[in-house]
């Protein structure tokens, strides 16, 4: 192993860092949001499930409709924007891994 796969290491390292801090800034900053979002988001959306579905003696008004609609579409917002997080960040490491193996660039000026 020559001296370059220590920098290279080094350079990992100092991303990894970086990583780190950008995620909890994000937490504390949309964390709080979401612990108090999303579990309203689903309460509402089973209420208004059971309401729609379950109902058969009303009738169903187009507000209780567009009621369980916009809690479908925030739910789905919120779950698949956090299912996608793990495929971005497996992509983009790939490429950075890939692209730190085949360049001649040195990563020392971090």
């Amino acid at each position: 192993m020559g001296p370059h796969y220590y920098e290279r290491l080094s350079a990992l390292k100092n991303y990894h860092i970086l990583v780190c801090e950008a995620v909890d800034h994000v937490n504390n900053t949309f964390g709080w949001i979401l612990i108090i979002s999303l579990p309203f988001h689903f309460v509402a959306f089973v209420t208004s499930s059971f309401y729609l579905f379950g109902n058969k003696t009303e009738t169903v008004t187009m507000m209780a409709i567009l009621f369980f609609i916009s809690h479908v579409f925030h739910l789905s917002v919120i779950c698949c924007a956090a299912d996608l997080i793990p495929d971005q960040v497996s992509e983009k490491s790939l490429q950075f891994v890939c692209s730190c193996r085949y360049s001649s660039v040195s990563f020392s000026y971090i």
